[in-house]
Formats: structure tokens, sequence, C-alpha cells
């Protein structure tokens, strides 16, 4: 709630099935939002192994990432991608949150209740298409975005166009 989620509600912390757990995609891309504000947690998310070292109580042990998407040696692997969070229960099927950049720009992408295996591939071509489709623009020519807007009670039109250069995404 504090950070805007208007549309999730959690019952527990674990991430486990409840019926009273709901989101949205929306509300996850805040939360993801705020996770890149926090670089422990961008790492941990963005480790693809990690040998926690041996205690007085364990022997070593390798973690892997479940997300396929940064690990190198994966078919789903995108260098794109810099992080993300999968997830899994039978009612709410696969999900994946990644955060991914691409020439400066700045992607989140999610993914909820997909189909075994379609989040990691669904990544991969999203985060491709966009490298070959999409490209960010400046536009310093201000007049081509100015149009004539009519004043209110009157017959007098007011020319208004954008005050500062600004960058849009566009198809290529």
């Amino acid at each position: 709630e504090e950070l805007g989620m208007r549309n999730t509600h959690y019952v527990t912390a674990n991430g486990l099935h409840d019926e009273e757990h709901y989101t949205t995609a929306a509300d996850m891309s805040i939360l993801m939002q705020e996770v890149l504000k926090h670089d422990v947690l961008v790492r941990i998310m963005s480790t693809a192994e990690y040998e926690l070292p041996a205690t007085n109580m364990s022997l070593s042990r390798s973690l892997s990432n479940s997300n396929k998407c940064i690990h190198p040696e994966n078919e789903y692997y995108n260098p794109y991608v810099i992080c993300g969070k999968t997830g899994y229960t039978t009612p709410a099927g696969n999900t994946l949150v990644v955060y991914a950049e691409y020439e400066d720009q700045k992607y989140i992408c999610i993914f909820l209740k997909a189909n075994q295996g379609m989040t990691f591939s669904s990544t991969d071509k999203f985060m491709d298409y966009v490298a070959e489709n999409v490209e960010l623009v400046k536009i310093e020519n201000l007049i081509d975005y100015s149009v004539s807007v009519t004043t209110e009670g009157t017959n007098t039109f007011v020319m208004a166009q954008p005050a500062v250069s600004f960058s849009i995404l566009t198809h290529k």
C-alpha cells in the first residue's frame, strides 16, 4: 500500500497460494521499480549461481537462480535482462517479472498466469523484438509538434508547442 500498489493483497509473505492473494501487472511494475532502488536485491536477483560456504552446521551448498534469462549457458539467456523474479503456484501458473536495459532504455517485463515454459521464451522474444524494431528518437524540431488550440468561449487560436526537446520510443 505504501508503494501505491492499489490492486494487490498478500496474506502471507511466503508466496504460497492463498485465496485472498491477488495482484496486477501494474502493481508488479511498481514493486520492481522499488526493488531497483536497492542494490543488494538487484545483486541477488541478477546472480545466476551462488555457492553457500560450509558452516559448522552444514556442508557448502550450490544455489541456482530459477530465472533462465540470466544464465549465459541457457537457451533463454538474454544479455539485456539484468534481473528478475520467478514465481509459480498451480492456481497462479508461471509468473516472471524482469528488468532489462537496451540502448539506455529501461524495461520491466511482466508475465502472469503463463503456461509452463512461456515466461522465459516470451521475455527473450520481447527483448529481441525491442532490439530489432524499436528505437529512441530525440525530437528537436518542436514546431512539428505544435498544435492550434481554440481558447474557450472565443474564436481565438493559440499556438502551443513543447517547451523543450524530448525523446519518444518509435517503431523503426
